[in-house]
């Protein structure tokens, strides 16, 4: 945790540096730290949720502190932003990280013993036919998922908002996400995973309809807790998932892959919206998006699917 946050640091702080000394770094400097940052950053979350999971406490109630961080800092960028050459936006980053950093050297030094009755392996956790269901489902989401990331702050461009009003919206989405979290310990348990998935991805499908759809700002706006459905409840879910199917010697790793599927299909959704919003606009990209919900809807309905067949095989 620490070398991610030290690594993740460095081009931020260069970034910083060159800002201060007037050097004009361009696109292709700005490009080339983002990606350092964010092969360095990748590491910080997925150990984070790892320890936070190997805790007692409810991980909801842990989890929202990211994503109050999140709340907090999307109110204020859209100012910082204003001006992109301002050496705030890189000298901000800079210091939260650094404060992460700090954060780290509290961070347990070891990870939570491991019962000696653990058994399985890696190579057994990866062949069942539930982790297979869900890699494809993690993929799907991603990469639709990707498209709101991506495409709806520009949206709201296009459509007349400010800086600061996409701050609003992107705020008002992760309260609502905020609020999922802290009620997750309580909602968890009353259903499967299988029917929050189904709930979660029927409600992004229909988001991203209503997002196609829809030229409001206002409305936009009052859609925004929507987040708490296609982002937070299934992130929860999928991460209670995990800690609930896989050996305490394994959780680790299973997070890992969690994490490892779910970039590999943002990198897949990534380079398919981008050019799709340039040359159809937002209403092609969120339809498309919202067929790639379906589809894992779908797929989140086979274990009810089996269900039925196997109750009507042995009625037969």
């Amino acid at each position: 945790m620490r070398f991610a946050c030290v690594t993740s640091l460095i081009p931020f702080s260069l970034l910083t540096i060159l800002y201060f000394l007037g050097i004009d770094f361009g696109f292709a400097g700005a490009f080339f730290a983002v990606a350092a940052f964010s092969f360095f950053r990748v590491p910080m979350m997925t150990i984070v949720d790892v320890t936070a999971m190997e805790r007692p406490q409810n991980f909801g109630g842990l989890r929202l502190w990211g994503s109050l961080g999140f709340l907090f800092a999307a109110l204020p960028v859209g100012l910082l932003i204003s001006d992109w050459r301002s050496v705030a936006f890189p000298l901000t980053i800079s210091l939260a990280i650094f404060a992460a950093l700090f954060a780290a050297w509290r961070m347990p030094t070891k990870a939570a013993p491991v019962s000696s009755k653990s058994t399985g392996t890696f190579r057994e956790l990866l062949a069942r036919r539930d982790f297979k269901l869900m890699f494809g489902i993690w993929i799907l989401w991603a990469a639709s998922h990707v498209a709101y990331d991506l495409c709806f702050s520009l949206h709201l461009r296009d459509l007349g908002a400010r800086p600061f009003d996409v701050s609003v919206a992107w705020s008002m989405g992760t309260l609502a996400e905020v609020a999922i979290m802290a009620l997750c310990g309580v909602m968890l348990p009353k259903a499967t995973h299988a029917t929050w998935t189904f709930i979660g991805l029927l409600g992004m499908a229909l988001r991203w309809l209503l997002i196609a759809k829809v030229q409001s700002l206002t409305v936009l706006l009052l859609m925004q807790p929507l987040h708490a459905l296609s982002f937070a409840l299934l992130w929860m879910t999928w991460l209670d998932f995990v800690k609930q199917n896989s050996p305490p010697h394994l959780l680790a790793r299973a997070q890992g892959t969690l994490s490892t599927v779910v970039s590999i299909g943002s990198a897949g959704g990534i380079l398919i919206w981008g050019p799709l919003y340039a040359s159809q606009g937002a209403s092609v990209v969120f339809n498309t998006a919202a067929v790639l919900a379906g589809v894992a809807v779908v797929l989140s309905l086979v274990p009810v699917l089996n269900t039925l067949v196997v109750r009507s095989g042995a009625n037969a």
